[in-house]
């Protein structure tokens, strides 16, 4: 039994025709029989009742092609599975990124390092990674470096940081929103306002931050919303569910979708930069991060 004859034997059964299951494997019909009869000798039984119009499987049948589907699917994993470990050898970077604004940042700043990098083999791995995995995907070499607010490694041991931007936070709102066509809003104003924002538990340092932004403002907003998917939240927003609080730089990657207020007397930043696990000195990724050291990420 082979593999060829296992996706001869697959095809004929999807398609219920020698002919159908010769054109999808891009050989001739003969070939297909052919393979299903030795098949069929080997095995000792018959797969398909055949007449002129179609064929159909036999209870045997029935019971190879539940084995075969498993046995192609293992294979194709196989296949995927044996290629990735070569991509994520230590030739290749690893990096992760948390939140869609991180996930901006990171395109404009692989865009501009692959132009000046002198490895013609980079093809760097991208995952998007979930909050309450930032930290264990660092220390457990799953990610290279992870672009993140600092807050989340603040205080982690064995993980490095470098700062690139420090933007202050302002208010999202929804085009049709009332607050739309103004360029700043007070506190008070606020207090009335339905309020969406990230699902921070998985970090107990950014939820603490989360919170003091509230303490700056002096008061407590109704949250009806907690996701754990910035793209949703920053959707709901658009459409008019609620607002909620950004950084400056989403005023750069989504001046179409939203508009953007600023809080009168609220000056809170939060630090966005990339994180790595400190005994990580693969060369790639060094000199990743000494191109990175020389970025400035625009907010304008």
């Amino acid at each position: 039994m082979t593999l060829q004859q296992l996706k001869y034997f697959q095809s004929t059964a999807v398609y219920k025709s020698f002919s159908k299951a010769a054109e999808s494997c891009f050989v001739a019909q003969t070939a297909v029989s052919k393979q299903i009869a030795n098949l069929e000798s080997e095995l000792g039984c018959i797969l398909f009742v055949r007449d002129k119009h179609h064929v159909s499987l036999t209870k045997s049948g029935e019971i190879l092609l539940e084995y075969t589907e498993e046995i192609l699917r293992l294979c194709d994993e196989a296949v995927r599975d044996t290629k990735m470990a070569q991509l994520m050898s230590s030739n290749h970077l690893r990096i992760g990124y948390w939140g869609i604004l991180e996930q901006r940042i990171l395109i404009d700043l692989m865009k501009k390092y692959k132009k000046v990098s002198q490895n013609q083999n980079f093809a760097p791995l991208y995952s998007s990674v979930h909050l309450d995995q930032v930290v264990w995907s660092l220390l457990n070499g799953k990610q290279d470096a992870v672009l993140m607010p600092r807050v989340i490694v603040r205080d982690v041991p064995r993980i490095s940081y470098m700062p690139l931007v420090e933007p202050e936070i302002c208010l999202a709102v929804g085009k049709d929103h009332p607050f739309a066509g103004k360029t700043e809003v007070t506190v008070e104003e606020l207090k009335t306002e339905n309020f969406i924002t990230a699902d921070t538990s998985g970090s107990p340092q950014l939820n603490e931050f989360r919170e003091s932004q509230w303490t700056e403002l002096g008061f407590h907003p109704n949250i009806i919303f907690r996701t754990t998917e910035t793209e949703s939240a920053l959707l709901m927003t658009e459409t008019g569910g609620g607002v909620m609080l950004v950084t400056e730089l989403m005023r750069y990657y989504e001046p179409n979708r939203l508009s953007f207020v600023s809080i009168k007397d609220f000056h809170m930043k939060q630090e966005m930069g990339m994180a790595w696990l400190t005994e990580n000195t693969e060369p790639e990724l060094m000199k990743f991060l000494d191109f990175v050291k020389k970025q400035e990420v625009s907010i304008t």
